[in-house]
């Protein structure tokens, strides 16, 4: 068994921002935008674009491994992000911590198949807030001395010592959103990583400039400043191909998208990860996804996700505009 592609790893080291065309054409391109029906971009733009990706895992879905196995450490977020039901201000979850045990019983399961994708070490959390992340990078490159291992975080918490700890622990790939809002602060934090950070791990901290405030998809119907989509949409989604999501008590969610755990697909500390990912349920789901048919849940049923992640080939192009058209 093997995992479904490689994770493509963009160059690291550098603030990615928006050149000078993007930021004068992404005003007209917003307004544009809000005059077409979100039904009318899923079902005719992105519909038949995530052919792409249903072609990719079409013939042999039932065999493949995840590419991504995220893990959400700690269950809470110090942001205020408008689109995310776990910012302060929106926070619909309780605060929870994986406990050791689960968290080393799921790397274990890893290690039997000789898993080599991407481990992610945050869903829709902050994971600095987790004081023993470290520790349990550690671990997992111990054991998992081939796998991908990335953190993301939105920066407020970020500190040279934890970057370089996490460094240290075996993390591959540390991305910090930079947000607009929080400017003053998280620049500082960033600024001040990066003078602390050596030239080779420099090449592995990658900076996103994003407005908290921004619209993006609707999450599955959780995120607070958009609604559900009327209807379900005609296009194929890739993510219960490609990613299994574990939270703190081992519960494995539908996707990334489902941030309240509506629908539990079983639980991994119990089942095991891979009695999970390959139970009836899960396959149920592929299937009826692979017909095009977003009814296979009642979350996919009004989630306005555009059901792939990158366009490839000669498509590629494209991914940075339709990161305007969300």
């Amino acid at each position: 068994m093997e995992t479904h592609e490689r994770f493509d790893v963009e160059p690291r080291g550098q603030v990615v921002v928006p050149g000078p065309i993007s930021r004068a054409l992404r005003p007209l391109i917003a307004r544009v935008r809000a005059r077409i029906p979100d039904a009318w971009i899923g079902n005719w733009v992105y519909g038949p674009l995530s052919r792409q990706a249903r072609r990719r895992v079409r013939d042999d879905w039932e065999r493949l491994l995840p590419t991504t196995v995220s893990l959400e450490t700690r269950t809470i977020c110090n942001g205020r992000c408008a689109f995310c039901a776990a910012s302060v201000q929106n926070r619909a979850r309780e605060d929870r911590a994986m406990p050791w045990e689960v968290f080393t019983g799921v790397i274990d399961d890893l290690v039997r198949v000789n898993w080599t994708g991407r481990l992610a070490f945050f869903v829709n959390n902050e994971p600095l807030l987790d004081q023993g992340l470290e520790d349990k990078v550690a671990y997992a490159r111990s054991r998992l001395p081939r796998a991908f291992f990335q953190l993301s975080s939105n920066g407020l918490i970020l500190s040279p010592a934890r970057a370089n700890a996490l460094f240290d622990a075996g993390l591959d790939d540390l991305l910090v959103n930079d947000y607009v809002a929080h400017w003053r602060e998280v620049r500082e934090n960033i600024a001040a990583a990066l003078a602390a950070l050596s030239p080779k791990r420099k090449r592995k901290f990658i900076v996103y400039q994003r407005d908290q405030r921004m619209t993006m998809f609707n999450r599955a119907g959780t995120a607070p400043n958009k609604e559900v989509a009327p209807r379900p949409l005609r296009a194929f989604c890739q993510m219960p191909f490609t990613q299994i999501n574990i939270v703190y008590d081992g519960t494995v969610s539908l996707c990334c998208m489902d941030l309240l755990v509506q629908t539990p697909i079983g639980n991994a500390a119990e089942q095991g990860v891979w009695n999970v990912w390959f139970s009836e349920r899960y396959r149920e789901i592929r299937r009826r996804l692979l017909a095009l048919d977003r009814r296979a849940t009642s979350l996919c049923a009004v989630c306005d996700y555009r059901g792939f992640k990158t366009l490839t080939g000669v498509l590629r192009p494209f991914n940075r505009l339709f990161n305007v058209l969300k």
